[in-house]
């Protein structure tokens, strides 16, 4: 996901004025905004306080982003090729990308390790299956592949409000 937003409820206008019901929207680059025909503007309840966007332009003194789709941070943090960072202090921990602040997970130890020996699981099934023709993969990798595949379909479509810090 290397086109992901952070989403922040509540801003501070210009005069000052605290907005609880507002959005500010964050990417590794800086503050955007969301172009008034994106479906996500006018939305009152985000479901998931990530957005991805296929391109950011920037008008007017201001960078926006037009086409944003919501993702469930467990998406992001499982399926991005990227190195993570544990922090661990034997009761609560955090996880987190390495090459971005957008996204912070936090739980208890125990979840939070095996959320990082699944992401590990994951990339080794998808290397294992770039070295394979669908065909010739053997049968007891697909079946764990399978199995996989399952926790990760069970896992995104539980709520995204029980990740994040």
């Amino acid at each position: 996901y290397p086109n992901l937003i952070q989403v922040r409820q509540g801003k501070v206008t210009r005069q000052g004025k605290f907005k609880p019901n507002s959005y500010t929207y964050r990417t590794k680059a800086g503050t955007v905004l969301l172009h008034k025909s994106t479906i996500n503007r006018e939305s009152s309840k985000l479901y998931s306080r990530w957005l991805t966007y296929f391109m950011a332009v920037k008008s007017n003194g201001g960078v926006f982003v037009r086409d944003s789709s919501q993702v469930h941070p467990l998406a992001v943090l499982l399926m991005t090729d990227t190195d993570v960072y544990v922090r661990d202090d034997g009761w609560r921990a955090t996880i987190s990308l390495v090459d971005s602040d957008l996204l912070v997970l936090e739980g208890d130890s125990y979840t939070i390790r095996l959320l990082r020996d699944f992401r590990v699981a994951l990339s080794r099934m998808v290397e294992t299956c770039l070295c394979y023709e669908m065909a010739a993969i053997p049968g007891d990798l697909h079946h764990q592949h399978s199995q996989l595949l399952d926790i990760l379909v069970d896992l995104l479509k539980g709520p995204s409000t029980n990740f994040g810090t």
